[in-house]
């Protein structure tokens, strides 16, 4: 008598209980046409390198910390493409 595989080991099940895949990501122009409020993220960026979270300055998480002095970032980036590691 052969004992029955398990179903999470059936090779032939390929995903159960998953919604359909989608993606929240449109163009603009449509987007703005719906009538959905839509906000670019695209521009210049206060950046400062910490090599550790126990460097970061104090208090940078409040909205009134002063930044003027951090490096600038064009978003969207990647800080390893700007010198940072």
């Amino acid at each position: 008598m052969k004992k029955s595989t398990p179903y999470w080991q059936n090779s032939r099940i390929f995903e159960e209980n998953k919604i359909p895949a989608h993606t929240h990501h449109t163009s603009s122009p449509d987007y703005v046409k719906s009538g959905v409020e839509f906000y670019s993220l695209n521009s210049d960026w206060d950046f400062h390198w910490a090599e550790s979270p126990s460097s970061l300055p104090n208090g940078f998480e409040n909205p009134e910390f002063d930044t003027s002095a951090w490096k600038k970032l064009p978003v969207p980036s990647n800080w390893e493409l700007h010198g940072y590691s």
